[in-house]
């Protein structure tokens, strides 16, 4: 494949250059319009906020234990981005909540511009890539999950993540030790920000060099990435290892839900975009496939089937790179064509005037710029269109715990014992989009029997367990407290008291609406209630 001279003297291309930082613009005005709703990061962010204070109180040397929910958890998530923190709270005096808030949303913006030009290289065009950008730019799962507070990690990893592969790319054609050795940093320093971004980042340099030389001595420079990535890597996984052993690793990897029914049924069913009801973009990524599949083309397609089945827990965030691509390729050699041959053949045997002028365009490169002009119109009005129904449809997942609900997390901090052991109940979709389950160890400093964050570095199945126990910890909802005190007794998570969280019922209601639970807890001798806001309640188990 010949290497595309991103920055040539060519006005066409400077014009596609310019589009892709517009691409960019707009995929950070959507990124920050989900952020600047409210003063508080988006979704998750509790654990690691308590990692990053955790990291400034041991001096920056890394703990054994993160303090979070006071269970003992391995510091052993990947800290690059709890150090990167820390030091902008330390030296701007930004406070750790806004940087949890701001940032991520300013990493993922900044990773647009760097997917242009890994598209570049990899597409062979820049009207593809152009394309493939601004699909990027509006697809939900490309940031959804990374401008979350939790998105800190995942934000810097991916960011790293696309500067490796970039530069790999970049290694392969020109042979160059200078790009190798960039390469190779930011390998490091993906690894550093996020082991499961890192490890499918591993993955797709191996398919780099299957798919992208035929010269075997180029896997020379494959092994020197790694060997660079391992350097820059090993001082954090060596503390690791010295305090805890392999453990939180091989529990970490087991948490990634490796299931052949999920897998299959992700290939089969192909949804990837997160799109609702209407599938544009799934419809023009599925026919990119199948023109690359029809041209030979297998980098693509055999790169989102890895990514499907090394990480089925978070494929739709990390398949997001060769679907955008696969869109542009879509869209440029599939759609754009189709165009053309439409044009021509409402041409008659004596067009008129308008339609000789559409002929004319229609076979030259104006016509062709035309062309991809509508096919980037028709993709931001869609996509937009799509995003703003999200947002009608108040996606809980891009919301920030309430004010309200804070104050009292904050109010249980300062007027419940220490020693006390939470159940916290909320209707959150799942465990990971629960975001009162996660805040509130993190707030309230009080542990929480029923979080899920954190556990997958516990060994001995803890992570997978508490899923479970979630699960059917949600049927309690809509029963009475019965349920509770037999959950309790069939999963051995025993509580004190209980923190209702009214918020996520309120968005699913639409309205002020209470479940099942909450009636029953009410009018229960069991229970009292000690604190009651419009977002919260908190009641203490009578014994």
């Amino acid at each position: 494949m010949a290497r595309v001279n991103l920055f040539h003297q060519n006005r066409s291309t400077l014009n596609l250059v310019i589009a892709a930082l517009i691409a960019s613009l707009i995929g950070g005005l959507i990124r920050f319009y989900f952020v600047l709703q409210g003063d508080f990061p988006l979704n998750d962010g509790g654990l690691f906020l308590t990692m990053i204070e955790d990291l400034q109180a041991n001096h920056y040397i890394l703990p054994r234990f993160t303090s979070y929910n006071s269970i003992n958890i391995p510091f052993a998530y990947s800290p690059l981005s709890f150090y990167l923190a820390g030091f902008l709270n330390n030296w701007l005096d930004w406070s750790l909540v806004d940087i949890l808030r701001i940032l991520p949303a300013l990493l993922s913006t900044l990773a647009i511009p760097i997917f242009f030009i890994l598209s570049v290289e990899i597409l062979a065009s820049h009207e593809k890539a152009i394309l493939a950008t601004i699909a990027y730019a509006l697809l939900l799962p490309a940031f959804e999950w990374l401008v979350m507070g939790g998105g800190l990690t995942r934000a810097l990893a991916n960011l790293f993540s696309l500067g490796t592969l970039y530069f790999t790319a970049i290694t392969i054609k020109s042979k160059s030790i200078r790009t190798t050795v960039f390469s190779g940093l930011l390998l490091g320093l993906t690894v550093l920000s996020h082991q499961e971004i890192a490890m499918v980042t591993f993955a797709t340099t191996i398919l780099f060099f299957v798919f992208l030389t035929d010269d075997k001595r180029e896997w020379g420079n494959l092994a020197l990435i790694w060997g660079i990535a391992a350097a820059i890597a090993s001082p954090y996984i060596i503390a690791v290892i010295s305090m805890h052993g392999i453990a939180p690793f091989l529990s970490a990897f087991q948490a990634g839900e490796f299931e052949l029914a999920r897998i299959l049924s992700k290939l089969l069913s192909f949804s990837y975009t997160g799109e609702i009801y209407y599938t544009p973009f799934t419809v023009i990524a599925f026919l990119g496939l199948w023109g690359c599949i029809a041209e030979k083309k297998y980098l693509l397609p055999t790169w989102l089937a890895v990514m499907t089945i090394i990480n089925p827990r978070s494929v739709e965030r990390t398949s997001m790179i060769p679907i955008a691509m696969l869109i542009g390729y879509g869209l440029d050699q599939v759609i754009l064509p189709a165009l053309s041959r439409l044009a021509k053949s409402v041409q008659t045997a004596k067009p008129s005037h308008h339609e000789r002028e559409f002929a004319i365009i229609s076979d030259t490169g104006t016509g062709r710029n035309r062309r991809l002009g509508i096919a980037l119109l028709f993709v931001i009005f869609f996509q937009s269109a799509s995003l703003l129904w999200i947002v009608n449809q108040q996606n809980s997942r891009l919301t920030p715990v309430p004010a309200s609900e804070r104050a009292a997390m904050t109010w249980v901090a300062q007027n419940i014992p220490s020693s006390s052991l939470f159940l916290v109940l909320t209707n959150s979709e799942d465990w990971a989009s629960d975001k009162a389950a996660e805040w509130f160890p993190a707030l309230s400093q009080r542990q929480s029997v029923n979080t899920a964050q954190g556990l997958e570095w516990l060994p001995g199945g803890e992570f997978t367990q508490t899923q479970q126990d979630i699960i059917e910890l949600k049927d309690c909802l809509f029963d009475d407290v019965d349920c509770l005190g037999n959950w309790s007794q069939t999963t051995g998570k025993h509580f004190t008291h209980i923190y209702l969280s009214k918020s996520e019922s309120e968005i699913q209601c639409s309205r002020p609406c209470s479940l099942p639970i909450e009636q029953s807890l009410r009018s229960s001798s069991h229970y009292r209630i000690v604190f009651e806001n419009e977002s919260a309640a908190v009641l203490e188990k009578v014994q």
